[in-house]
């Protein structure tokens, strides 16, 4: 297998050193060391500096967005974080950003930017308002359903039962639920009203989706592949799985007729029930992304979110997850995950990054014990929660 890594892995937020800073500060904040949560975010910025002349990618998880995000939330878990001026890139993302063109995905593309744009304070509201009406320009219809196709660039169209066919990938990482998660989060002043179709459609797609099945067996499988669906191995991820989407689903559901957010509501509960009855076995992913600590949090996010009066799950949750960690003592599935060429298979290594890796899964403990960090979640729950 031939893996293929970059420079901009060791600081991006998905695998690198950003996501790493965060989970010290998020520590440090709990733990009130102050004066160490300033030294970790200058150690930070200077290796940002010394990767300073790499041509970053314009992505939440993979290059520029994702580093100034994780600026911005660094100064605000720690007060003294020395200031850093993005006044330069934000006039750079407002010039660039739809030259994404056709790359909407959460992770690599504009639902990422427009997330990023709704976490500092309406400075980039104008790009939000673009990013909206590019989307809407985007949308594809296949029959009765509109929704977005999957990106040309996927590693997915390299796997022959993919290539030619119509594809919508389904889950938040890479596919709609994602654009919903963004959209959701937008300001109601300047975006509302343009919004609102798009959030529409892609809520109504999955309703159709669901009601296929009935209550009782509510899932959603990876991909739509000319209207099939194609089931996946891990259902509980945040990255594809049925947590992810229903949370996307339960933010859109403001949006939707009473039926529909009926039969939203009716699939977040059942997730939560799934996600209450899951093990933690000794190897497990714990990651954020594909493995327990993601699962755990929209689980918590979901019930909170149903109003339910019942016993929350975290509490319980927490204590199976700190095991775990204890059981996996250094590498408690903090993975980088490579793709081979064919698409096919998977090769794993420690990681200490946010999204795959167990800095990750230090935020998620820090965030959930103290709801004041509650913000260097948006990345997997979206802004303005």
């Amino acid at each position: 297998m031939e893996v293929v890594r970059d420079d901009t892995a060791a600081i991006g937020l998905e695998s690198g050193d950003s996501g790493y800073a965060l989970a010290i500060a998020c520590v440090m904040h709990t733990l009130d060391d102050e004066e160490g949560a300033n030294l970790l975010a200058r150690t930070v910025r200077r290796s940002i500096d010394h990767f300073e002349g790499l041509r970053l990618p314009m992505s939440l998880m993979h290059g520029s967005v994702g580093m100034a995000w994780a600026m911005e939330v660094l100064a605000r878990i720690s007060p003294r974080f020395p200031a850093v001026d993005l006044s330069e890139f934000h006039n750079m993302i407002e010039q660039s950003a739809l030259s994404l063109h056709d790359d909407f995905e959460l992770l690599a593309g504009l639902a990422g930017v427009a997330l990023y744009a709704q976490t500092v304070g309406g400075r980039l509201e104008r790009l939000e308002l673009e990013i909206v009406r590019h989307l809407r320009k985007l949308m594809c219809t296949e029959g009765q359903r509109i929704s977005f196709a999957m990106p040309s660039w996927s590693p997915y169209r390299d796997i022959d039962r993919y290539r030619n066919s119509h594809v919508i990938d389904l889950g938040v990482a890479h596919g709609n639920a994602g654009v919903l998660i963004a959209l959701c989060g937008m300001p109601t002043s300047s975006c509302c009203d343009d919004r609102k179709p798009v959030v529409r459609a892609l809520a109504s797609l999955y309703v159709q989706l669901l009601e296929r099945k009935g209550v009782s067996k509510m899932s959603v499988g990876h991909f739509l592949v000319d209207g099939t669906e194609v089931p996946t191995a891990g259902q509980l991820g945040w990255c594809y799985g049925d947590p992810g989407v229903a949370w996307a689903l339960l933010r859109a559901a403001d949006y939707v007729d009473d039926h529909e957010r009926y039969v939203i509501e009716c699939y977040a509960a059942e997730v939560v029930q799934r996600i209450d009855q899951m093990t933690v076995e000794l190897n497990s992913d714990l990651t954020l992304c594909h493995g327990v600590a993601g699962a755990f949090i929209l689980g918590q996010s979901l019930h909170h979110s149903l109003r339910r009066s019942e016993g929350l799950i975290w509490p319980r949750r927490k204590l199976d997850l700190l095991d775990a960690i204890e059981a996996q003592e250094s590498t408690f599935g903090g993975v980088l995950q490579h793709r081979s060429r064919d698409g096919e298979h998977w090769s794993r290594e420690p990681g200490l990054g946010y999204l795959q890796g167990e800095a990750g899964v230090v935020v998620a403990l820090c965030a959930l014990e103290d709801p004041s960090l509650r913000f260097v979640l948006e990345p997997i729950l979206g802004a303005r929660l």
